[in-house]
């Protein structure tokens, strides 16, 4: 993933035109790589299988179900790596093809470092959000550390300021290398950025791989049903520190230090180490996403004591063993109407008695007004 600085180093050129940018350039096995051809071949073959390998885990992606998961910036890191594995490939086919081109072949070199700074700001984004979300199902409230989230999206920051910072001065270096030739200031101040962009996010991966040794300590006193999404966190973690202690070791060595150049066994090198730790990394972090619901339905805390039915809140003004727990009593005629204890316990018999028994009576006291009139009748 990170990003390769092409071939043009080693072509060849003859100036046929008064614009720089019209100069043709060949690339040729012969000249360039004439006695370490396998070297090429091995970086070509590498570079096919990590780009099928992002084919697959862009599939996997979109395969995801979870919501709680930073599916789209997995999704957009994977397609930018995909791209900048497209763009690895182009320079081996030139020199494998013998390739008479013009100097406008740099823009290939200004979008493979392009999508390799995004793949890595959005990669850091999806480790973050991850860590965010592990928090949210150990913390008590629900929620990440209101200091964690501030920092990450801080940290955020400073990547992508760095990766543009980065990318603008590369692309200066390279038109001006095109147009007036090699310019040491630029290279001075482009490899010293360079580098200090691999040791800031060696240490951003540290504090990640940090965050992850937390949780899968936390996770011990919650209540997950299964901790298989921690353990792949952990592990997608440990290779992304490690790619990134890579890139710092060579930055120290050949960047840092200007005695030693690098050598080209390196550049073969580098691209078998990226595709196991990025295959690891990513199969790790697309085994805990899918398996993120293993996790548990609702958020996980320590077992605690049940608290009390909320119902039983509506009845605080009736202590036990008083109203409405009343014995059952038989039905007589001073007995009152007890709303309270029929609306609470509809079970019970009431205390007073039943329409029918009250209404009966009126209706006996009503006939012999009726009944008067009959005796008058004859008459």
């Amino acid at each position: 993933m990170a990003p390769r600085r092409g071939g043009s180093s080693f072509s060849f050129g003859g100036y046929d035109s008064d614009s720089p940018w019209d100069d043709e350039v060949y690339f040729s096995l012969r000249y360039a790589w004439a006695s370490q051809k396998s070297l090429l071949i091995a970086e070509f073959v590498f570079y096919v299988l990590s780009l099928i390998a992002f084919l697959v885990f862009l599939v996997w992606a979109c395969l995801l179900r979870s919501n709680r998961v930073p599916r789209k910036g997995l999704l957009l890191a994977l397609f930018f790596s995909l791209l900048t594995e497209i763009m690895n490939l182009i320079y081996p086919i030139f020199y494998f093809a013998d390739a008479h081109v013009k100097q406008y072949h740099v823009i290939v070199s200004f979008l493979d470092m392009f999508f390799s700074m995004v793949s890595f700001c959005l990669t850091f984004y999806v480790f973050w959000s991850l860590v965010h979300r592990f928090l949210e199902r150990l913390t008590d409230s629900g929620r990440p550390y209101a200091a964690v989230n501030i920092v990450h999206w801080a940290l955020l920051g400073l990547t992508v300021l760095l990766s543009i910072a980065e990318w603008g001065l590369y692309v200066a270096f390279r038109v001006r290398d095109v147009q007036d030739g090699y310019s040491i200031g630029l290279v001075y101040h482009y490899t010293r950025l360079d580098a200090a962009r691999f040791i800031i996010f060696w240490l951003f991966s540290l504090e990640i791989l940090a965050w992850s040794i937390f949780v899968i300590v936390k996770a011990g006193s919650h209540r997950f049903q299964s901790k298989m999404p921690v353990l792949a966190f952990i592990v997608g973690c440990i290779f992304w520190f490690a790619l990134n202690l890579m890139y710092i070791v060579i930055a120290i060595r050949y960047i840092l230090d200007t005695r030693h150049l690098m050598p080209r066994y390196t550049t073969t090198a580098r691209s078998v180490v990226e595709f196991f730790f990025n295959v690891a990394m990513f199969v790790a972090v697309l085994f805990c996403c899918s398996n993120w619901r293993k996790l548990g339905d609702e958020l996980d805390k320590p077992l605690q004591q049940p608290q009390p039915v909320a119902p039983a809140a509506q009845f605080q003004q009736f202590p036990y063993g008083s109203a409405p727990y009343q014995p059952y009593q038989q039905p007589h005629a001073q007995t009152t109407y007890a709303p309270q204890g029929q609306q609470a316990y509809p079970q019970q018999q009431p205390t007073y008695p039943v329409p029918q028994q009250q209404a009966y009576p009126q209706q006996q006291q009503a006939y012999p007004p009726q009944q008067q009139p009959s005796p008058a009748g004859p008459q």
